[in-house]
């Protein structure tokens, strides 16, 4: 299992984002006796990915990656073709990436094209009654630590850090879940509870009136939100 992070200049690949370090550690199962579990290999790595335009402020406030930490040539910084094949290299048939935003590092990695786990959309499922589903408040909620040499020298938003907190995160999830079960959770949309949309924000959405319902339909305001279509087509008795 190699559990994958991305820092990045924006959010969308399309418009121009382009990933600036990736960090990557890796989980295997064991025998512990009378049960098998996960474990940290201990095996983890990051890498700054070269780039030679401008970082955006706003993405430099979350990651803190400067310029000359990226630029060619720079220690620790790989062309992003060389950073695939080694990510490649990893691969073998069963084996599965995983994620606190899967969709979001999926898209600045598409050659990586095994199954992949989401935790975030699965902790949603699994864990619904979270104060949120941000990696660090579960990390905090659930009191789970990755191993502390993963984290040295490092603070929340670099890429093997979250990498980490997202493998204790994930470890939790396979206490109880087969690797199956959370590639199933994380293609599946969730149902939401509490409607967060306009004039009926914060009202459960099993009492949202059946006309508003039809309005999001006719309007398709829920089309860019699968969770938010499932559960407007769900109340409405359309959900598969």
């Amino acid at each position: 299992m190699a559990v994958i992070d991305t820092e990045t200049t924006g959010l969308e690949p399309d418009d121009g984002a382009a990933v600036l370090e990736v960090g990557v550690v890796l989980l295997n199962m064991e025998d512990t006796g009378d049960r098998e579990g996960w474990f940290f290999t201990g095996q983890s790595f990051a890498n700054y990915v070269e780039f030679d335009g401008i970082i955006p402020p706003e993405a430099r406030a979350v990651h803190h990656i400067a310029p000359e930490l990226v630029k060619v040539g720079s220690p620790g910084c790989l062309s992003r073709e060389e950073l695939v094949r080694r990510l490649l290299k990893f691969e073998k048939p069963d084996m599965v990436y995983a994620a606190h935003n899967a969709q979001f590092d999926k898209k600045f990695l598409p050659e990586l094209t095994l199954p992949w786990i989401c935790t975030r959309q699965c902790s949603r499922h699994i864990w619904p009654d979270a104060p949120n589903h941000k990696n660090q408040t579960l990390r905090y909620w659930l009191e789970v630590e990755p191993p502390r040499e993963m984290l040295v020298g490092l603070d929340p938003h670099r890429a093997r850090y979250d990498a980490a907190v997202t493998g204790a995160i994930l470890k939790r999830m396979l206490d109880e879940h087969s690797v199956d079960e959370l590639i199933r959770l994380t293609n599946k949309p969730v149902l939401l509870k509490i409607c967060n949309f306009k004039k009926h924000k914060g009202q459960p959405w099993s009492e949202v009136p059946r006309d508003y319902l039809n309005w999001m339909v006719r309007e398709g305001v829920a089309k860019s939100d699968p969770d938010l279509q499932y559960t407007v087509d769900f109340y409405l008795g359309r959900a598969a």
